[in-house]
């Protein structure tokens, strides 16, 4: 039996050890062939009258990378007839580590579909889904803070790897943080609630495996405790003894104790049956059948090199260590090799056993993610820790044969390494890899997401003139000088008397109108957030209209006085009627200006919404499940939300990206060929080929490609299309 238990534990320290090296850590196996790279960020880099060559300039200013520029300007040609070009580049930089490359990019308009307002109703409602988490939490850390008051050694461990990782707000290691939460008070609760909703998935699972670790008490661990038992016949008389031999009582008594939690194991059972089915599967694919026993020792050494090699090394000693249980006759692998029919539904009262061995931060566990294998592993881990911490190790060395002392040796000096490593590494963030930013405000929601077809929320926050903008100022001033030259050169034919011109110069005061007005559109534009460039050219037109009204007025005053001949009733009328009548010309070209300028400033100023920093958008998983993937908006030079329209359009049209992994394989960097295509005029026959290629896309049609240079009336987001389409063409890895 001795021989039984030093197997047992041997094999133990091989599932602790390789579960404290690999926590929230993956192994990779080594890559064959020639080195991936993958786009780890974008960038955009955006500038009035930029170029390729600026841009690559700036890619040469930043430290977080080494980062390049995509050919083509991706705002070309777009300009509007008062808008100065703005040049905007897709800049990027890479990583081999297929774990930080984008998985996806996107791209929203500012009419496009989605909300605000209804992201911040689903992200309250994934809050509470949280609460029942936090309800589970409760009990383990009950659990954990009285072990860890009592210096038991799983929760010692547990409370040490923990502190590998710091919750931020608070600055403290989270052994400490979790170790001094107050859940009796609604305030610790609810901080709790927010560090778990917040914080990196992965951190979260081994949170809780650490719990349930540290919630084992007592030199035996559960599984110990189920072969003491021996099985539901043993247990149910010492049960039916404590209430007098009543059987009636003590199956009701015994329901109400642990059927609820005898459920919750049951709908585990076929998770853990897989776990084990794999070992089989695993050794049938390697041909280990066939093997001899050299052969088999040297494949396990090089077997542990891989990822694939660990977990079967794990689940074979886990396999191993339950058959050394006796359970009812049999073996607890054999209990636990039972069809789930054999202990659901009519059966379950032969679970109440293995619930009544479970501590109840262990079935908290399992009530959430901890399965029924890594508990089984975490029975082996307490083992091992509480022998280790007695210094057992060294009483069985003698009674092994070389092969076992050598693998005990090795273990033990990994645990002593791996259990010194923890207390000299860096404590990692809790919330690595997670942008906070989405649990503040800035955030968006597709309506796919939303699942609802109704228009969007994101509507125009002012009614725009719909006009066909052209040179109507100019032309308008011009019309009104040349009718004004008609009637005063047509005076010739009268004789109108030198001081009648002179009168009319006089009293129309051409130049302190003409600077008048341009000092009242100067006013108009100085309150308002104008185009700078666009007033710039109407301050020009104005003072061209002024010369040319003074050019005509000059004329026409030279040639009067050469007509004069004296006072007449007729030139008197006439001073009246062309008095009248260019007072009412210049009233009507001075109201189209005004129009023109309205339609302009309309045109070109809009009183845009601000761009999400954020996308929650749907997709469709390689499980093929629906799942919720956050895009990030692609930051410009200045470190704003950038615009592929580069500021200067009808609309914003924002580039979105996520590392997502639900949002596909990694977007392949240039560095490996001809990955990045802009397109123009697509659909010609001279394009460049696209087959196996993945377009940019609006979200919502990831299947069309997206002219991000749209133009069509109000319904576009560019002035102008003078490209006849832009369009982004990527490579992503395995497509």
């Amino acid at each position: 039996m001795k021989s039984t238990r030093i197997k047992k534990l041997i094999a133990g320290i091989l599932i602790f050890t390789l579960a404290l090296v690999s926590p929230m850590r993956s192994v990779k196996s080594e890559a064959a062939g020639k080195t991936v790279t993958y786009i780890k960020e974008f960038k955009l880099f955006i500038k009035k009258g930029g170029t390729e060559s600026d841009a690559k300039d700036w890619c040469k200013t930043q430290s977080d990378g080494d980062w390049k520029v995509v050919e083509g300007d991706l705002n070309a040609e777009t300009d509007g007839v008062f808008t100065r070009k703005v040049g905007v580049f897709l800049c990027y930089c890479t990583t081999e580590n297929e774990d930080e490359a984008v998985r996806d990019i996107a791209v929203m308009n500012e009419q496009g579909n989605y909300s605000e307002s209804n992201y911040k109703m689903i992200l309250e409602n994934q809050k509470n889904v949280y609460k029942d988490l936090v309800s589970d939490l409760k009990t383990q850390i009950k659990g954990y803070q009285e072990n860890l008051k009592n210096e038991v050694k799983t929760a010692v461990e547990a409370h040490d790897l923990l502190n590998g990782f710091k919750e931020d707000d608070s600055e403290k290691l989270l052994g400490d943080f979790l170790a001094e939460l107050d859940l009796s008070r609604e305030k610790d609760e609810e901080t709790l609630t927010n560090v778990l909703f917040q914080a990196n998935g992965s951190v979260v699972l081994f949170i809780q495996q650490e719990l349930s670790l540290a919630c084992e008490s007592g030199t035996k661990n559960w599984l110990d405790r189920m072969e003491q038992i021996g099985g539901y016949d043993r247990f149910y008389q010492k049960i039916k003894n404590a209430y007098n031999g009543d059987d009636r009582l003590a199956k009701r008594n015994m329901e109400k104790k642990y059927k609820e939690k005898a459920v919750v194991i049951a709908d585990a059972w076929d998770e853990l049956k897989q776990n084990f089915e794999g070992i089989k599967e695993y050794e049938e694919k390697c041909g280990i059948a066939s093997m001899s026993e050299e052969e088999i020792k040297e494949w396990k050494e090089n077997n542990l090199k891989t990822a694939d090699g660990i977990l079967y090394e794990q689940k074979a000693a886990c396999f191993d260590n339950l058959a050394m249980y006796t359970y009812e006759g049999k073996t607890l692998l054999e209990f636990f090799l039972q069809d789930k029919s054999e202990i659901s539904g009519n059966n379950l009262y032969k679970l109440y056993p293995m619930v009544s061995c479970l501590q109840p931060g262990q079935l908290a566990g399992i009530n959430s993610t901890v399965n029924l294998y890594a508990l089984i592993g975490q029975a082996f881990s307490a083992t091992v820790l509480n022998d280790y911490d007695k210094g057992k190790l060294d009483e069985v060395k003698d009674e092994i044969n070389e092969d076992q002392k050598e693998n005990l040796e090795e273990s033990r000096e990994l645990v002593e390494k791996c259990i010194d490593q923890q207390g000299e590494k860096e404590a990692e963030s809790i919330y690595e890899g997670v942008d906070r930013e989405v649990f503040g405000g800035g955030v968006a929601v597709t309506s796919d997401a939303l699942d609802f077809n109704n228009s969007s929320e994101t509507n125009w926050t002012d009614s725009f003139v719909k006009h066909n903008v052209n040179i109507q100022t100019k032309v308008g001033i011009g019309l009104c000088f040349g009718g004004f030259a008609t009637i005063v050169l047509h005076a010739i034919y009268n004789t109108v008397m030198e001081d009648v011109a002179q009168e009319i110069v006089r009293r129309f005061r051409f130049n302190d109108a003409a600077y008048h007005f341009s000092e009242e559109v100067a006013n108009m534009i100085n309150g308002a957030p104008a185009n700078e460039f666009m007033f710039t050219y109407l301050r020009r037109m104005v003072k061209e209209g002024e010369e040319e009204v003074k050019g005509v007025a000059k004329k026409s005053m030279e040639e009067l006085a050469k007509a004069a001949r004296g006072d007449s009733t007729s030139a008197r009328v006439f001073y009246g009627l062309s008095r009248g009548l260019t007072f009412a010309l210049l009233l009507v070209a001075v109201a189209d200006v005004v129009l023109n300028i309205v339609a302009l400033y309309n045109y070109y100023n809009r009183d845009h919404l601000p761009i999400p920093h954020h996308i929650v958008d749907m997709t469709t998983n390689r499980n093929k499940e629906t799942s919720f993937v956050t895009y990030k908006s692609v930051r410009d030079n200045t470190g704003e939300c950038g615009d592929l329209n580069g500021n200067s359009a009808k609309q914003w049209l924002a580039l979105y990206q996520t590392h997502d992994e639900d949002a596909g394989t990694p977007i392949l960097a240039p560095d490996n060929g001809e990955e990045f295509k802009v397109v123009v005029q697509y659909g010609s026959a001279d394009e460049p080929k696209t087959e196996n290629y993945t377009s940019l896309h609006l979200f919502g049609a990831p299947n069309t490609p997206q002219n991000l240079t749209f133009a069509d009336g109000e319904s576009g987001w560019s002035y102008n299309d003078g490209k006849n389409g832009t369009f982004v063409f990527f490579r992503k890895a395995g497509i």
